[in-house]
């Protein structure tokens, strides 16, 4: 039960049950099925907005600390990844380029 509370411990449960309790008052009109979809996007809007305002108060968070490090782990871990990424193409992409030639040189040596 701890994992499943951690999981629905961002707000997420709150928006399952607004979401459940607006289809919970479902009826089948196409009135109320637009009204009950339209009431649903703003929940779920709202719920976006929620998480994004979180998400500005720990860079806010991140900037008033005294810490290098917090302040510049997300450009550094941004950094890494890139690097990883271009050091990766470049070790494999030149094998990758002689095996295709490898095999278009035995495939045009075979016809």
């Amino acid at each position: 039960m701890g994992l499943l509370q951690k999981i629905l411990s961002s707000g997420a449960g709150k928006l399952i049950k607004d979401v459940g309790g607006v289809l919970d008052n479902l009826t089948t009109s196409k009135e109320e099925k637009l009204a009950a979809e339209q009431k649903i996007k703003e929940l779920i809007s709202n719920h976006e907005l929620e998480l994004q305002k979180q998400v500005t108060n720990r860079w806010e968070a991140d900037m008033k600390s005294d810490s290098w490090l917090s302040k510049n782990v997300r450009p550094l871990v941004l950094m890494f990844l890139v690097v990883s990424l271009l050091y990766h193409q470049l070790l494999f992409s030149s094998s990758t380029r002689t095996t295709s030639l490898n095999l278009i040189t035995l495939y045009i040596r075979s016809s």
